[in-house]
């Protein structure tokens, strides 16, 4: 069965489409979550509220063209929110009891937030097809081959472009750490 199927399937109630997509994609979503949140418990039960939501809001999934996509926007936005809640509640407890530990892991939270949203600007900045490709390589999860063949370029300019994007990433990571 294909992915359009599978959504159609799962936009009519079917429990077994669901499944597919679990597990198809839950690793993916936990690895995600664990890259960004650092806490494997965290991004477990992350992972299980984005599958949630996905089946409470299963009658939109019709209008979807990329799950992947769908799927990262949904984890991305997650995840932003769950830093958010975190901060708002170690800010809270640090007004309680004034701990120098929890400011410094609140402020930790603050510069992860940061940093998601500078990458984000950075991608926007990027040129469409150079976004495109990282975009395609680093949260769809393809090969260089497949960008390639998908986008009628070589294998090499594909290459090209992710390096070119890296570098730009690995550039903003280092002003950063100095900021």
């Amino acid at each position: 069965m294909n992915e359009k199927d599978t959504l159609f399937n799962l936009s009519q109630g079917d429990v077994k489409a669901l499944d597919i997509l679990y597990v198809a994609y839950a690793p993916l979503v936990r690895n995600w979550c664990f890259a960004i949140l650092k806490n494997n418990a965290e991004a477990e039960d992350l992972t299980q509220d984005i599958f949630l939501r996905i089946w409470n809001y299963r009658e939109d999934l019709n209008e979807v063209r990329s799950f992947k996509s769908y799927l990262f926007r949904t984890t991305h936005n997650a995840v932003l929110n769950k830093i958010r809640e975190k901060n708002v509640r170690l800010m809270f407890a640090r007004s309680r009891s004034g701990d120098a530990l929890i400011e410094e892991d609140a402020s930790s939270l603050t510069d992860t937030a940061d940093l998601l949203n500078k990458i984000k600007i950075a991608l926007e900045g990027m040129s469409d097809l150079r976004k495109r490709i990282f975009k395609m390589s680093r949260f769809e999860d393809k090969t260089y081959q497949e960008i390639a063949e998908s986008l009628k370029i070589s294998p090499k300019t594909v290459q090209y472009h992710i390096s070119c994007a890296l570098a730009e990433l690995r550039k903003l990571m280092m002003e950063n750490e100095t900021n």
